[in-house]
């Protein structure tokens, strides 16, 4: 049995079949990549490239994220009617991660 771990990633097809064709081009698959990233992270403690958020520019997005939520004119939800729905989802994974137990 392996001591490796696995990692589950979601993103759009068209970002990792486009991501597979530019890492193909330095004969490296979206697994090598992903593990070459993680190995440096672990290693020498920093992201390697310009994955970090500029702090600026991410209190400016954030800060309008903010914004729009407030500015939005639909009606808020009320705080029973939001725990119900996370709770359906809780049990919704719970029960699927239930059924894909040996």
């Amino acid at each position: 049995m392996s001591d490796d771990a696995t990692i589950e990633v979601h993103i759009e097809p068209e970002i990792r079949d486009r991501a597979s064709e530019v890492l193909a081009q330095s004969g490296l698959t979206i697994n090598e990549a992903v593990r070459n990233l993680l190995a440096h992270v672990a290693t020498e403690g920093t992201v390697p490239f310009e994955a970090q958020a500029d702090d600026q520019a991410y209190d400016a997005w954030f800060r309008a994220q903010v914004q729009e939520a407030l500015d939005d004119p639909r009606p808020g939800l009320g705080d029973e009617e939001v725990r119900a729905e996370f709770a359906a989802r809780r049990a919704a994974i719970i029960a699927r991660l239930g059924s894909s137990r040996p």
